[in-house]
């Protein structure tokens, strides 16, 4: 037996240890010790998902969590051991399987909850202040890009999520009628958020690549911004604790 179909059979008596012929031939594991590892799997992929679920835990509940871990692995296997990598597609797997699909609010939740860990999770960075700007010579400064820092990000979902509010969304919550656009960011460890209307959403998103502040002037005057406003959305950046300062 080559070392490939070894891997991928013993990867189907993990998954379904009573499944036919799904031990049959695997020399090196009997039907006992093939039911260790699947016990030990399902706990360990039930605490991969719930800790980059918890809103979506709480939602469901401990037992319609469990059913929906083994649904969802067994349409996608893991194939690599990093957490955020196990469950991204759930939203997505939600969005088409029942039950569940049939209440796009689920699939809306699991998607806001998968980005809000990834925010979590990033690295934390150094932020620069307004104060710290105005120390350096402007034509230092006018070469020096500026990116949101990884502990944030531009969210657009059709649901305003309130967490303090989640016990009494239901299922049958209907989704936004409209995009709601938010900046969703980390301070200590407690998440901040920020509403935003379009306009605001598009002078934002160069700041997710890095852009100079004389190109972010530009790209503001370009959506409409007049000089008042540019300043102030520049002063609110930078005493935000939201931007990192990088060099090419």
């Amino acid at each position: 037996m080559r070392l490939a179909d070894l891997q991928r059979q013993f990867q189907a008596a993990i998954l379904d240890p009573d499944g036919p012929g799904s031990v049959d031939g695997l020399a090196l594991a009997i039907p006992g010790r093939v039911r260790v590892h699947h016990s030990h799997f399902w706990t360990r992929m039930g605490e991969f998902i719930g800790n980059w679920q918890p809103l979506l835990a709480r939602f469901l509940g401990a037992e319609e969590m469990a059913q929906l871990v083994r649904r969802y692995i067994a349409v996608h296997p893991p194939g690599t051991v990093v957490a955020s990598g196990v469950c991204a597609q759930l939203a997505d797997f939600l969005r088409t399987a029942p039950p569940w699909s049939a209440w796009p609010i689920v699939g809306e939740l699991a998607a806001i909850d998968y980005r809000r860990a990834l925010i979590r999770a990033a690295a934390e960075e150094a932020t620069v202040t307004g104060a710290l700007v105005a120390a350096i010579d402007p034509a230092v400064i006018a070469s020096i890009r500026f990116r949101l820092k990884q502990r944030s990000a531009l969210m657009t979902s059709r649901f305003q999520l309130d967490v303090s509010r989640l016990h009494l969304v239901t299922r049958e919550t209907p989704l936004d009628a409209r995009p709601v656009h938010r900046l969703v960011h980390m301070t200590g460890r407690r998440y901040a958020t920020i509403e935003l209307e379009p306009r605001s959403l598009r002078a934002f998103e160069p700041l997710v690549a890095g852009i100079t502040l004389p190109a972010l002037d530009d790209h503001l005057a370009g959506l409409g911004f007049d000089d008042r406003e540019r300043r102030r959305f520049v002063d609110h950046v930078l005493d935000g604790d939201l931007l990192v300062a990088i060099r090419d």
